[in-house]
């Protein structure tokens, strides 16, 4: 697989991988005039039943926030369903926001009454709104092209022949010619299967994805393919897949791209051939341009997992969040720190000044070369 060549910075960052920590001060310090707020969706939650509770949830809205979780906005209004309606009736849903690389956009997916989906975008302050496509039966997940003219997203829709399939899709941002990348196989068995969680590339070359090779969905894979749909491969970030893959699985998912394109980060961890997670999740990031050198960010143990990770749009930092038993909590890698209680799915970071590759003082990348003159090429000792 073919891809143009990104010039790769060098940073003096030395790091070690335990829970997160960085040692060394090579990583300047991150200006808030370069980053800008934090979009997300969250659970409109029936109030009787309380915040946590899975079965009770009525839809979903979109805020904004600050990174230090500040400044609270909500940009959508879809309404809650009557007193004593069932779980779930007649609520909007708004979820799956994503900031266009100008950082003056939002692009979200929408989900009306009846159930019909589209694409739709809003200035910052969630006026001005307009619907890109509402062709597609159902869509999951949702990101910008590096230029700002077209949007991937993975759903249902109907392709050139007119069947009704289910993959990966491109589109251009006035809602032309849509076009299905990557359709899921009719045989989940020998097929990709859950084709979900996919991010751009910085240089526009790649679309990363995760997907799944058998039935049950518990070998979660990063993959990658060139827009076209030509040449899609796989990429090794988490750890390193066991002796008896009958037993234990490397689940990885959540693809993300740093700023340069020269990392991709993925949240990972073991699961077992039941189903069963026998170690937390945890983020992990891997070389993409050489695919051998990959270590583990994060280390809190079997009983919280992390996940969903945010880069800043300067490199200067990564967000996650912890699921901590019942209560999720939103945190910065770089000091490592926990920002506060985070209930909400789907972050995005607002660039405000378009790509940092060429400043290379502000790139929150690791240290490849450090990494590997210590051997370091994975930071989990798989469960035993």
């Amino acid at each position: 697989m073919s891809r143009p060549t990104v010039r790769l910075l060098t940073v003096g960052l030395a790091f070690v991988l335990t829970v997160g920590v960085f040692g060394g001060g090579g990583v300047a310090a991150s200006n808030p005039s370069d980053n800008g707020r934090l979009v997300y969706s969250e659970r409109v939650v029936d109030s009787e039943s309380g915040l946590r509770d899975p079965t009770v949830w009525v839809g979903s809205e979109i805020y904004t926030m600050n990174s230090d979780g500040s400044e609270v906005r909500q940009l959508t209004f879809g309404g809650v369903p009557a007193p004593g309606s069932p779980p779930g009736a007649s609520a909007t849903e708004s979820h799956t926001p994503a900031w266009s690389p100008a950082g003056d956009t939002i692009a979200y997916v929408h989900h009306d009454e009846e159930g019909a989906t589209s694409i739709r975008l809003m200035d910052p302050d969630g006026t001005h709104l307009r619907t890109v496509t509402d062709d597609f039966y159902t869509i999951w997940d949702l990101v910008w092209s590096p230029d700002g003219a077209r949007l991937a997203f993975t759903g249902w829709g109907d392709d050139a022949a007119g069947e009704r399939r289910n993959g990966l899709w491109v589109i251009d941002i006035d809602g032309s010619n849509p076009r299905l990348v990557l359709p899921e196989s009719d045989n989940n068995v020998t097929g990709l299967s859950g084709i979900r969680e996919i991010d751009w590339s910085p240089d526009g070359a790649l679309i990363a994805f995760t997907a799944y090779s058998n039935p049950e969905r518990r070998d979660g894979i990063i993959h990658v393919v060139d827009p076209s749909g030509a040449g899609p491969g796989t990429v090794d970030c988490g750890p390193t897949p066991l002796v008896d893959p009958s037993w234990h699985q490397t689940l990885s998912y959540e693809p993300t791209w740093s700023p340069d394109g020269r990392v991709l980060y993925c949240t990972s961890g073991w699961v077992a051939a039941d189903g069963a997670y026998q170690s937390g999740l945890d983020i992990w990031f891997v070389d993409i341009d050489d695919g051998s050198h990959r270590g583990q960010l994060t280390t809190f143990g079997p009983q919280t997992s992390a996940y969903m990770p945010t880069v800043a749009p300067d490199g200067t930092t990564l967000l996650f969040v912890t699921e901590e038993e019942t209560i999720p909590g939103l945190w910065n890698l770089d000091p490592l720190a926990r920002i506060g209680d985070f209930s909400g799915l789907e972050l995005d970071w607002q660039p405000l000044h378009g790509p940092f590759w060429d400043d290379e003082d502000s790139m929150f990348l690791p240290d490849i070369e450090w990494i590997a003159a210590e051997g370091i090429t994975t930071g989990c000792n798989p469960p035993t």
